[in-house]
């Protein structure tokens, strides 16, 4: 495996594989991790139109996305700097236990918690 990664917060892909965001504001939050939290820092400078150079999203929509993300405060955003409120996750219901059992294992203790439709066999 390659050393090429970038450094994801575990809570935001929680948010993001639960469908919380529209795909527009899911690329912009992508766009804003990588450009922070991938580079071992909390906010960068971030412009509209170094966001429509990395997504291809048109300027009127990246605008408007991140004026409604810093208004429901997944974001901070100043004239120059822009970050990820990863106190916004916090309240989020927890995602299923990383250890989810294979479906049709039927057994008690494994599927103990475990949402039915995994677990049950059909």
């Amino acid at each position: 495996m390659e050393n090429n990664y970038t450094k994801f917060n575990h809570d935001l892909e929680s948010a993001l594989m639960r469908g919380d965001f529209s795909f527009t504001e899911t690329k912009i939050l992508l766009c804003i991790n990588r450009n922070t939290i991938g580079f071992h820092k909390p906010v960068a400078n971030i412009s509209v139109a170094f966001i429509e150079q990395q997504t291809k999203i048109k300027p009127q929509h990246i605008r408007k996305c991140l004026s409604e993300l810093k208004k429901r405060m997944v974001i901070y955003r100043t004239d120059k700097l822009t970050g990820i409120n990863f106190n916004y996750f916090k309240s989020y219901p927890q995602p299923l236990p990383k250890s989810v059992p294979l479906p049709n294992s039927g057994s008690p203790e494994i599927c103990e918690g475990t949402p039915p439709e995994i677990c049950d066999p059909p």
